[in-house]
């Protein structure tokens, strides 16, 4: 693959994409402030409205929520990028996900360029079983999340029209490799097989402490320098191990810290991926996508 070349001479690109579940002001609050005190700018997503009573995420607060919704546009003000966790933490039909979009608009002033599926939303966009092409289906190594009809047009919950016009980028694979870049060279990328979804990008699993540590570790940061690679963490910060004693993990905020002192590019994942697609056809052929698809399976399988 061919070396990247990064704005203002940089060697590398990092950020992170924080997923809005269980997350309040006061579980994130400290991580932001190490991370914006440090120049590390990510992407926060969000979801505009408030679950159904008696649903998962009760906690989970929202752009309905006043403190949480400052606390956001402050974030917003210090130069993070605010996406969409879908627009609340259940399933939403096209009316509701119309509405949802409609307050994202109104209090963040433009319409959300990044969208993240969601758990077993019904209505995620090319989620689960549409995610899997048929001739993986018999391959039982290969996870089933579901289903989601965000973009079948018959399906109340079809939304894939409003997003083919509103969001940029969709995250698809999650890969174990600390250089995302390197594990899909493609991205971001569209995809014919799915012509709701704009373009598709990778992420790195940062999903735990122990997974966190070793992808701000000096070592990952020493590969991402020498290859001129790019690390898209994808990560859960309103939970729990990230914290302790009211205060960020000691080990992580040194790496933070670290982190913060070399030469990398740090900006939020649009920002990132704009870029990446100025020096690329973004169209990924049924080739790359097979071989993708078997360099997913075959990371599960290393790392399970």
């Amino acid at each position: 693959m061919k070396k990247v070349r990064w704005p203002q001479g940089k060697k590398f690109a990092f950020t992170i994409v924080d997923d809005t579940d269980n997350a309040t002001v006061e579980n994130v609050l400290n991580i932001y402030k190490t991370l914006t005190e440090f120049g590390l700018f990510i992407t926060k997503t969000v979801w505009p409205l408030k679950v159904d009573p008696g649903v998962h995420y009760q906690s989970s607060e929202t752009l309905q929520d006043e403190v949480y919704l400052n606390f956001i546009l402050e974030l917003q003000a210090n130069g993070h990028e605010i996406a969409i966790h879908g627009v609340r933490g259940c399933s939403s039909k096209r009316e509701t996900i119309k509405s949802g979009l409609e307050l994202y608009r109104n209090v963040i002033g433009s319409n959300p360029k990044i969208h993240i599926n969601h758990a077993q939303n019904l209505d995620n966009l090319y989620w689960g079983k549409a995610w899997i092409p048929g001739w993986k289906k018999f391959l039982r190594s290969y996870p089933d999340n579901g289903s989601g009809y965000g973009h079948v047009k018959h399906s109340e919950y079809f939304w894939g029209d409003i997003a083919k016009e509103t969001i940029r980028y969709v995250r698809g694979y999650v890969f174990n490799q600390g250089n995302t870049l390197a594990a899909d060279p493609y991205m971001p990328y569209y995809d014919p097989n799915m012509p709701f979804v704009n373009n598709w990008f990778s992420s790195s699993n940062g999903d735990g402490l122990s997974r966190m540590l070793y992808l701000t570790s000096p070592k990952n940061i020493d590969d991402l320098e020498a290859t001129h690679g790019a690390c898209i963490v994808y990560t859960h910060f309103g939970d729990p191990y990230y914290i302790e004693n009211g205060k960020i993990n000691r080990e992580l905020k040194l790496n933070l810290q670290k982190l913060s002192k070399r030469n990398g590019w740090f900006v939020p994942v649009r920002q990132l991926l704009d870029h990446l697609s100025e020096r690329k056809s973004t169209h990924i052929n049924p080739i790359q996508r097979a071989w993708l698809d078997l360099k997913y399976i075959s990371d599960l399988k290393k790392h399970l």
